[in-house]
């Protein structure tokens, strides 16, 4: 017993060592049996998400369709007209036509209609040299046309017979014969021949025409009539050796002149058309070559006229104070705008401090006209004597006018004298002329939208104030007269100015003197010293901002 203990103890460690294998052998097979489903089941999965990819990357790829259908109902800008004569026969297939050599129309014609049996015609515009639709009024044709024509006709029969190309024929029998290799739809082979000989082919009453002149209306989106608008500048100075300056600047927007003047150019000498200003069509019979050109020329023109420009017109009375009567700094106008993220374009001479020349630079505001307003507050009090809104479309002229009559005594007439029986006279009452005056300021726009969506615009501006009605008197007591004669400060200017949508055009340099006369005493004019005479200076600045619309 005690030998035994002894080796139990002795060998300890080595008894401990295999238990705890055992244990831990014991669990790796318990862990080994929970986890092998699991690890089975995930192998399972990948090896079918394998197969699965791999079956679906041995599938052909499916091509993605160039024209797919779209169900859905949309409305667009531009109405697409329904041609009935285009609609051809369903029952019709695919037409093959393989034919060797070069034919004539009226030969690829009787070949389509005994290929499909319906008849085609070719009319016999259609069959004439297309040469002689050339477009232009001019029609000079060489004399010796019809001799070589007729010398080399059996030449060319044979050339096309062996099927020769293009290079081997004149013109005028490679314009009037084609080739014939075609396999596929109907309409195909039609359009087909129709842009080989310039004919457009049209099905009618069960049949397929080909006409190489057509009649067609085109809707001409104007108004009747024309718009003249003239802008004039004057300037002279006195003195024996006094000179003048005149500039007139005169527009006419006659756009259905100019448009009978364009198209005898696109129009042969075959060609008609009518140009009815009233209903705003343009009929043209041509060929469909030069009636699309026509077409083409319209819907220019129509893209060009119909652009519309908004333009915010003000007229801004800025009288000054007495610290600035010599007149606006624009110059510190211009610095004070530039500080404040505003884009200034001058133009002209440059901006002196307090000039009154006649001038224009653009700004680019923002906040409107506020920026501008708030700078003139500066130099005195700011009232706005017009404001308007004035919509017009391209090249088409805008008149502005504000106008204010006066009246006034203009001449007096002698009184009559009728001679009595009794050698006596008997005189009349004197007799008045009176007379109007009339100020106010006038504004001609006109716009013309270029590249960029950029605006020039000019402005043309005449600006009219009564100084004062000067009084002249003759005469003494009972027989003293009187007239009146009016003082007027008349300024006229001429600019113009490209600018961006949104920005505006300054124009200034009227700036006048009002006197002003009140009465200190009841006696008037007996005692020195009675009247006060106040001057004061104003100045008048027009602000135009255009606007593109529907851009």
């Amino acid at each position: 017993m005690k030998c035994l203990k002894a080796m139990a103890q002795t060998h300890r460690p080595r008894y401990l060592k295999t238990v705890c294998s055992i244990a831990a052998c014991c669990w790796v097979s318990a862990c080994t049996s929970t986890f092998d489903p699991a690890v089975k089941a995930g192998h399972e999965e990948a090896k079918d998400r394998s197969a699965l990819a791999q079956t679906q990357l041995r599938q052909p790829q499916n091509t993605v369709p160039l024209v797919s259908e779209d169900t859905t109902l949309r409305f667009t800008q531009k109405s697409i007209p329904f041609v009935r004569s285009s609609m051809l026969p369903t029952s019709i297939g695919n037409v093959t036509l393989r034919v060797p050599g070069r034919h004539n129309l009226s030969t690829v014609a009787d070949l389509i209609s005994n290929a499909t049996g319906i008849p085609v015609i070719m009319t016999p515009d259609a069959l004439q040299d297309p040469s002689s639709f050339a477009p232009g009024r001019i029609t000079t044709a060489p004399s010796n046309l019809a001799k070589d024509a007729a010398t080399d006709d059996a030449v060319y029969t044979s050339l096309m017979a062996a099927g020769a190309s293009r290079l081997a024929l004149s013109d005028q029998v490679a314009q009037n014969t084609i080739e014939l290799n075609y396999s596929g739809s109907l309409s195909g082979l039609l359009n087909q021949v129709a842009a080989k000989t310039r004919l457009r082919w049209t099905y009618e009453d069960d049949r397929i025409v080909f006409r190489r002149v057509i009649t067609r209306s085109i809707i001409v989106k104007s108004l009747p009539g024309s718009i003249k608008s003239s802008g004039s500048l004057s300037m002279s100075s006195g003195g024996a050796n006094g000179g003048s300056l005149s500039i007139n600047s005169d527009a006419d927007t006659d756009f259905w002149s100019a448009l009978e003047k364009t198209l005898p150019l696109l129009v042969s000498s075959q060609g008609q058309f009518i140009v009815d200003a009233r209903v705003g069509l343009i009929t043209v019979r041509d060929a469909i070559d030069n009636v699309q050109a026509v077409e083409k020329l319209v819907e220019l023109q129509n893209a060009l006229f119909l652009r519309q420009i908004s333009m915010n017109v003000e007229v801004l009375q800025v009288d000054l104070s007495l610290e600035h009567q010599s007149g606006i700094d624009w110059n510190y106008v211009s610095e004070t705008l530039a500080k404040t993220n505003a884009i200034v374009s001058l133009t002209g001479a440059p901006l002196l401090a307090g000039t009154s020349s006649p001038g224009a630079f653009g700004i680019k505001m923002t906040n409107g006209s506020q920026v501008m307003l708030k700078m003139l507050e500066k130099f005195g009090r700011v009232s706005t004597a017009y404001s308007s809104v004035l919509t017009t479309v391209n090249r088409q002229s805008v008149p502005v006018g504000v106008l204010n009559t006066l009246a006034y005594l203009k001449s007096i007439t002698p009184a009559p004298v009728t001679s009595l029986s009794t050698g006596s006279s008997l005189s009349g009452g004197v007799g008045l002329v009176p007379g109007e005056i009339t100020t106010g300021f006038s504004l001609n726009l006109l716009p013309m939208v270029l590249d960029s969506n950029r605006v020039l615009l000019q402005c043309s501006i005449s600006i009219s104030s009564l100084r004062e009605l000067t009084k002249f008197t003759s005469g003494t007591g009972d027989s003293i007269q009187s007239v009146q004669q009016p003082n007027v400060d008349t300024f006229a200017s001429l600019q113009r100015m490209t600018l961006n949508s949104g920005e505006t055009m300054v124009i200034m340099g009227f700036e006048r003197d009002e006197s002003r006369t009140n009465q200190t005493d009841v006696v008037r004019n007996s005692i020195p010293g009675s009247r006060l005479v106040s001057s004061n200076k104003k100045s008048t600045i027009i602000l135009v901002t255009p606007r593109l619309l529907g851009v």
